[in-house]
């Protein structure tokens, strides 16, 4: 029997004419398919970060699954995979820690960053509100309080930003640019995935980024840009969920002031230049004294 290839996934895709010429041997033509793209039966995986799009992007990527005729599977890093089941699917994770029987596997991913200026600014909003159950879990750390109740108690907003970036977000910032104690799974992130930002990707009404996500992954463009377009801040109708307060870029323009600004980049400077926001400080002379 003919294995059954599951619907809007790509057998081949576009390379340019000239490629598939005659004037190019035939072999290197297939040596340089190799390369630009995916295995074709590789795992495909979707990474996220806190306050990177996660609810967002796990509709998109939920609805498109059903779609293309895959299955959506939510994991944590200490999910039991069987990874012979895992070929048709997409494999979700909040955080990009994935599995590590999954790390000898053939892998394709995509995991989005964010700039962490922003990450700080909407995670101190959201750890204000959010019924998330660790949130109000009581810590030594804090006194005896919840992280909900010591940032809720502080009365300034540039006050919750400099506590958040000195708390969770500082964590998130850390596996963004892989820095934390886990080498093996850095490793996996740098060899099978493509690094999308989320900056580009909200307002990716060329759908650009889309297209790369659709080559990385090996699936048809003509669904998966249907549902970006419609579940996009730009397109048909706004991204549901109470998790998404604004979705605006560089808020931190206007959010922070000269004395946190410098906080941060105390805290965070090399991250942003690793991440590839900045290259150096110059952007704090935007804050008058």
């Amino acid at each position: 029997m003919v294995p059954v290839q599951p619907r809007g996934i790509k057998k081949d895709l576009e390379f340019p004419a000239l490629l598939q010429t005659k004037m190019v041997n035939r072999a290197l033509f297939q040596k340089i398919k190799s390369l630009l793209r995916p295995e074709t039966n590789a795992i495909r995986c979707i990474g996220t970060y806190h306050k990177t799009g996660s609810v967002w992007l796990q509709g998109i990527f939920s609805e498109l699954a059903g779609e293309l005729g895959l299955q959506f599977t939510e994991v944590e890093i200490d999910t039991d995979l069987d990874p012979s089941a895992l070929k048709n699917a997409f494999i979700f994770n909040h955080s990009t820690r994935f599995p590590p029987n999954l790390y000898s596997e053939p892998v394709s991913g995509v995991r989005i960053i964010r700039d962490p200026r922003d990450m700080v600014i909407s995670a101190a909003h959201y750890h204000c509100w959010s019924s998330e159950p660790w949130l109000h879990a009581k810590q030594d750390i804090f006194g005896g309080k919840s992280y909900s109740e010591a940032i809720k108690s502080l009365e300034l907003a540039q006050e919750t930003y400099s506590f958040e970036m000195r708390h969770t977000t500082s964590y998130v910032i850390r596996q963004m640019v892989n820095s934390d104690s886990n080498k093996a799974l850095h490793r996996f992130i740098d060899k099978n995935f493509l690094t999308i930002r989320y900056e580009d990707l909200i307002a990716d009404s060329d759908l650009i980024e889309v297209k790369k996500i659709c080559l990385q992954l090996n699936i048809s463009l003509k669904e998966t840009s249907e549902i970006f377009m419609k579940k996009s801040l730009f397109g048909q109708q706004k991204p549901d969920g109470a998790h998404i307060r604004s979705g605006k870029t560089q808020q931190w323009k206007t959010e922070f002031n000269r004395t946190i600004a410098e906080e941060f980049a105390n805290l965070h400077q090399g991250s942003l230049e690793t991440l590839g926001y900045e290259t150096d400080t110059s952007w704090l002379d935007q804050f008058s004294d």
